[in-house]
Parts: structure tokens; sequence; C-alpha cells
């Protein structure tokens, strides 16, 4: 009986020790995947010949072995209270926009002392692939989440999120918060 106890209690220690293996294997191939992203959105600031694609809005993307040309037009509009940015599929071919996480854009709001807010200031955003199909002529609209601002002068830059886009899709806009709270982009 005592035997059969502790071969017991030693099926369960290893049953244990076999979840926290898997458990922390999990945990590793999730970090690495987390590296090997963030990597890869890094990559196209090393090349050069980037630069001249980014003037002029066209934006390369490798689906297989065929190159897509897509031409992508970025836009921030203002309307009463509201702030929205737009991006536009310009192109002849349909585009992918691929996030990593729930955040589509950030932006950094100005004033004259310096950057007084971020967006992803204080938020938590969940990890998780997500992918935006835009065709020929489609656009895709965000409404931008402004913080409660006096009224004043300030500059906005904003950008999308997604996976190689942060600087083709950066707009910097100086707009006006009046006393009755309507934006207006100068």
């Amino acid at each position: 009986m005592v035997r059969f106890l502790i071969q017991s209690a030693e099926v369960m220690i290893m049953k244990k020790l076999i979840g926290i293996l898997i458990l922390l294997a999990a945990l590793i191939l999730t970090a690495c995947q987390g590296e090997n992203d963030e990597g890869q959105e890094e990559q196209p600031e090393d090349n050069n010949g980037q630069e001249e694609q980014e003037e002029n809005g066209t934006e390369e993307e490798n689906e297989g072995d065929e190159n897509v040309d897509t031409e992508l037009n970025f836009a921030l509009n203002a309307e009463g209270d509201q702030m929205t940015y737009t991006v536009q599929n310009d192109g002849d071919t349909a585009t992918t926009l691929r996030f990593s996480t729930s955040q589509k854009y950030e932006y950094e709001i100005s004033d004259e002392t310096g950057v007084i807010s971020t967006y992803s200031e204080g938020k938590a955003f969940m990890q998780a692939v997500e992918e935006i199909e835009l065709a020929a002529g489609d656009e895709q609209t965000f409404d931008v989440e402004l913080p409660s601002l006096d009224p004043g002068e300030y500059t906005i830059k904003i950008y999308l999120t997604a996976r190689d886009l942060a600087e083709t899709s950066e707009k910097v806009e100086t707009f006006e918060v009046t006393s009755d709270n309507s934006l207006n982009i100068n």
C-alpha cells in the first residue's frame, strides 16, 4: 500500500513537471515570435531604396512570388469635434493592411511646450493578428480618439501601426480646438 502511494505521488509530480515544461516551451516560443515580428517591422528602415518609394506613396508587398505595386494615400479630416484618419488604395490592385495588435494607429499631440499626449499612453492592446483587405479604390477610415484638449493650437503626428507602413502612412497636421470643442485642421 505504501509503495502504491509513493508511485502515485511520483506520477503526479511527473505530470506537474511535464505541464510546467510545456508551459515554459509555449512562453519561449511566443517570446521568440514577438522578437521576430519586431525585427521584421524594423527591417524596412535599413533599406535605402525604401525612401524613394515612401516619397511616391507606393508600397510594394510580397504575396508569394508576386510583387504588387499599390499606391496608398492617407488623409486626416475633422468635422465638428471628431477627427478621422483615412487610408485609400488608389492603386490598380488590392492590398492588405496587416496589424499585429488591436491598435490600428498611433499619434502624438504637441503644443508649444512639446508632446502632451500619445494615443497608446496608458492603454493595453490585444496581441492579435488582423488583416484588412483594401481592393483597388477602397478606403478604410478610423475614428481618432482624442484626449480632452483646451482651446488652442496643436500639432498631431499620426500613422498606421500596420506592418511596414508606419513611416509611409505618417501625416503631420496642425489643428485648432475652438471654445466649443470644434476641431479645425489648418
